[in-house]
């Protein structure tokens, strides 16, 4: 076993880590009381990315050897992968107390808090951590440089940067603080945005039961209980004439129409505008971004497309970035809608609506998987007493990737909504299942399509229907 051992040291010094793994756990499994064994065991399951069974390995060690100090220095460098900073916190706080000067263990201290978003104290332990260790100087200046750039303190982040830069400008450290030197010389955000956006997609729907619905939150009063087919045209153009690293306008102008093969009489077309803009700032060192939109949407029914209904509405939202795989978002509006022929007396529909909404958004996968959560409450004050309602919904969303250039959308929505001054004491319950296909085929052309199933029951038997719609089609985008 001894030899198994120094064989596996070597395999380790050679990056050759899968090799090691075996030679050490045959170790492990005659000696299981070999407390070297189980620690290089651990380091070679770093080295392979199993942080879980890394974790294991360093915490059986460290059972029967509690004052190894550099074994539990690798523990605490696993809970760190493993994204469990509190659990780093709680095992440095012993090894720190006994050695305030242990720059490995400043170190690991600096990313643990770095995952907790706490910049200031992560910028402390990591210039700590250069001055005590020449040997992990840079990698500390650049993660310092990360921080001062988070807290906004641009001039400090860039000189940090260009110290790790000047230590070994060649190394992989070296060309990363170059990378970001280079993003804060030009002020650039860290993702692209960009001043002009369209789409247009052209698309085939086949719907069980035409209704009609010019926006999510109409209400579909006209119910055909009838099947047909359409073609559906969505455009969109999207300006942004402010564009800084704090503040940006938008000005948006979306373009929707539907032609029924048979049923002509619910053919529909949106002419909406948005103007909004937006404001990037920090919360204790998280950012926060501030929006507001005002929107305007015209919609026209029938063969002709006549006059149908108008809708207002202004929109404030807040989205703060807990952490890098976490953001929350916090929305209100504000909702007025006049329909040309909205009823009378107690069934006038036109009505004013407010809307409160908090999402969650949860990132796997490096962040290409999403998952939401979210949860809306709507009052509306209609003309009509009929038409007094409070709408409670919860919604999850999961988007995927799949194979390249493909994504998926998963998803499923609950509506309890309560007619409370209706004559016939209605009440709604809304059942949405949803999911999406996205491939794209070439640069800026995406093949699209969808299946929803929406399961409406009503107490009043007029409302209580299926609705289940297919879409298939193309988008183009730039």
């Amino acid at each position: 076993m001894k030899l198994n051992l120094e064989r596996a040291k070597l395999a380790l010094s050679e990056k050759r880590y899968e090799e090691a793994a075996k030679l050490l756990e045959e170790v492990v499994a005659a000696e299981p009381d070999n407390t070297d064994a189980l620690r290089y065991l651990g380091l070679a399951q770093m080295g392979l990315k199993d942080f879980k069974a890394a974790e294991q390995s360093f915490a059986q060690a460290l059972a029967k050897k509690p004052s190894w100090t550099n074994c539990r220095l690798d523990h605490v460098w696993a809970l760190v992968e493993l994204k469990r900073p509190d659990a780093a916190l709680a095992e440095l706080e012993s090894v720190l107390a006994a050695e305030p000067e242990n720059a490995r263990g400043l170190y690991l201290k600096g990313q643990a808090l770095l995952l907790k978003n706490d910049y200031a104290a992560a910028a402390t332990a990591f210039q700590n951590a250069a001055s005590l260790d020449p040997a992990i100087a840079q990698e500390c200046m650049v993660y310092l440089g990360v921080c001062q750039d988070r807290l906004g303190q641009t001039d400090l982040a860039r000189e940090a940067l260009l110290n790790a830069q000047a230590l070994d400008p060649a190394s992989a450290m070296g060309q990363t603080a170059s990378a970001y030197l280079e993003r804060l010389e030009k002020g650039a955000k860290p993702e692209k945005v960009k001043r002009v956006e369209g789409s247009l997609a052209v698309l085939y729907q086949s719907d069980s039961n035409v209704a009609t619905v010019a926006d999510e939150r109409m209400l579909p009063e006209d119910i055909s209980h009838k099947a047909d087919s359409r073609t559906v045209v969505l455009a969109s153009v999207l300006g942004r004439p402010l564009l800084t690293d704090f503040w940006t306008t938008e000005a948006r102008y979306t373009f929707y129409s539907s032609r029924h093969f048979k049923e002509d009489n619910y053919n529909l077309l949106v002419h909406q505008g948005a103007l909004g803009g937006s404001y990037q700032t920090k919360v204790r060192q998280r950012p926060l971004t501030l929006r507001i939109q005002g929107l305007y949407q015209w919609a026209g029914l029938g063969e002709d497309y006549e006059y149908y209904s108008t809708i207002w509405r202004v929109r404030p939202a807040f989205y703060l970035q807990e952490t890098d795989r976490w953001l929350t978002e916090f929305s209100y509006y504000v909702e007025s809608e006049t329909f040309e022929d909205p009823g009378g007396g107690d069934l006038d529909r036109d009505n004013r609506a407010d809307q409160i909404l908090l999402a969650q958004y949860l990132g796997f996968l490096d962040n290409r998987a999403v998952l939401k959560l979210a949860g809306r409450f709507i009052y509306e004050d209609a003309n009509g007493r009929d038409y007094d309602a409070s709408r409670m919904a919860g919604m999850a969303e999961l988007r995927l990737p799949l194979w390249p250039k493909a994504r998926a959308l998963a998803g499923f929505e609950y509506e309890y909504r309560d007619y409370f001054n209706n004559r016939g004491k209605r009440r709604d319950e809304i059942l949405i299942y949803s999911a999406r296909l996205e491939q794209e085929i070439i640069k800026h052309l995406t093949l699209y399509g969808d299946a929803n199933f929406n399961d409406y029951n009503s107490t009043l038997s007029g409302f209580d229907y299926d609705r289940n719609i297919y879409t298939v089609g193309l988008i183009a985008w730039y």
